[in-house]
């Protein structure tokens, strides 16, 4: 039944004059989006919804004009080596989309590319190959089709999308394996008092599960940006369906996405999210950019319309309260080569896990959908970095909290990492360099590998993660 979902975003297709050549740049290389973050252009277009157009991309990272219709089978190859002492929830590199350390050495090969057989369509694509003392395989870890027709653009096979203003996003990181979608979203923006852009997913996350194998994911959402200075995003998700749960007719899914029987027990309760995020650009003299931002997103929503809850209204949203969410506060500066950002992330110990979704809940291969740090978290962090056109240095320090309470046992007992992380890249010719390295002074370690679920070890330990990885462009 999820396949006509994917025919009715089809349909959105109105107009199937060719168009010219295009390319959708993959969030996979997190440095660029992070450095449009800070682009004194910035706030000149919408930045809530990740992917971008090739041509939006150059603008905003003020890069040299390079023809984006331009086919590129061999757009780079990254061989990368990381090692850590310990495997856990906190072995993972955030800024590398779907990598998680086992103990001792770990390499990664990578392959990324892109082709546009005819105008109207590009397709995308990364071959990964990593190895470790438990396992080595050689995957297919990006291949999505992008067809544009107008001003719309849908794109099929295993992708990543990133929302909101946040270095991660606590609803759609991006930190996550690309999975299995077909999603329908503008080009251009659309202007009415402002800039708008959209984006409507239908994903299915192919794996074996503890709780329900292959769910399916929904996704919508609403950028508009009336002002240079004022972003704001809306967000509607769900994951629903899999092995032994509901199916939907077509006729079904209004009701499914407006949610008003999302009652516990009934044919409808299904893991939701509906959220919102601002950003504001503040114009201040001695700061290139200066930006505010705040992110949130909750998994329980009260509302009057529903059936089941109060009839009352609800300040400050009047008829939304939200209960069991997500927050994320941000500040991000940039004052000539120097960036400064600054952020605290709380997520509710029901966040990312549901109780039709008890084990794994919204994860994909054990990485969150959301947070990559997981529920039940607090996280916050400075990073101040140095960023020019060859090179790069930067110094993250940070606090992780996660709590947990022991069943039959009034005690509550946590895990807290204070962490510091340095990562320095340099461009030599074609060949990009970089080192990483990281130490986190942790008690109570989480051992569990996929930190929605908690699975604490008393004492304190040093964990170290290190590595470095050498790509060429071509």
């Amino acid at each position: 039944m999820q396949w006509k979902v994917a025919v009715i975003l089809l349909l959105f297709l109105t107009n199937f004059a060719l168009a010219e050549s295009f390319s959708i740049y993959p969030i996979e290389n997190r440095e660029i989006y992070h450095r449009i973050d800070f682009s004194t252009k910035s706030s000149y277009a919408s930045t809530g919804i990740k992917p971008y157009p090739c041509e939006k991309l150059q603008v905003l990272t003020e890069l040299p004009k390079k023809p984006c219709s331009e086919n590129a089978i061999y757009t780079y190859l990254r061989f990368e080596t990381y090692y850590t002492n310990n495997k856990n929830s906190l072995s993972i590199i955030p800024d590398r989309e779907g990598i998680r350390l086992s103990e001792d050495i770990n390499f990664f090969t990578t392959l990324g590319g892109y082709y546009s057989p005819i105008d109207f369509l590009n397709i995308t694509y990364n071959l990964r190959f990593s190895a470790n003392e438990d396992t080595k395989k050689f995957y297919v870890h990006r291949l999505a089709f992008n067809l544009k027709a107008g001003n719309t653009v849908i794109t099929a096979g295993k992708d990543n999308i990133k929302v909101g203003p946040s270095r991660y996003g606590n609803l759609f990181s991006g930190t996550n394996p690309p999975f299995f979608q077909v999603r329908v979203q503008n080009y251009y923006p659309y202007e009415f008092l402002g800039h708008f852009d959209y984006i409507f997913m239908f994903g299915k996350l192919y794996e074996e599960r503890e709780d329900h194998s292959d769910p399916n994911i929904l996704f919508l959402r609403l950028n508009f940006k009336p002002l240079t200075s004022f972003e704001i995003g809306l967000n509607r998700a769900l994951m629903y369906g899999g092995e032994g749960r509901p199916q939907y007719k077509l006729k079904e899914y209004p009701k499914l996405i407006i949610g008003r029987e999302e009652t516990l027990g009934g044919r409808f309760d299904n893991d939701s999210y509906f959220g919102f995020d601002v950003k504001f650009d503040i114009p201040i003299k001695f700061f290139d950019t200066f930006q505010l931002y705040y992110e949130r997103n909750a998994t329980d929503i009260e509302s009057p319309f529903k059936k089941g809850d109060p009839q009352k209204l609800h300040f400050p949203f009047i008829i939304l309260k939200f209960h069991d969410d997500a927050k994320t506060y941000g500040i991000r500066a940039k004052r000539g080569k120097i960036l400064v950002n600054a952020e605290y992330t709380e997520t509710a110990k029901t966040m990312y896990l549901h109780h039709r979704y008890p084990k794994e809940g919204f994860t994909y291969h054990g990485f969150p959908l959301g947070y990559p740090y997981g529920r039940n978290v607090r996280h916050a962090f400075l990073l101040l970095e140095s960023s020019g056109d060859k090179e790069k240095f930067s110094v993250e320090l940070g606090y992780i909290g996660q709590p947990a309470k022991f069943r039959g046992n009034i005690e509550r007992r946590r895990m807290e990492s204070v962490y510091t992380a340095f990562n320095v890249g340099r461009k030599v010719n074609k060949f990009n360099l970089d080192l990483y390295f990281r130490v986190d002074n942790v008690k109570n370690l989480n051992l569990s590998e996929t930190p929605v679920q908690i699975n604490l070890a008393q004492g304190s330990k040093l964990l170290l993660s290190t590595g470095f990885a050498v790509g060429i462009d071509f």
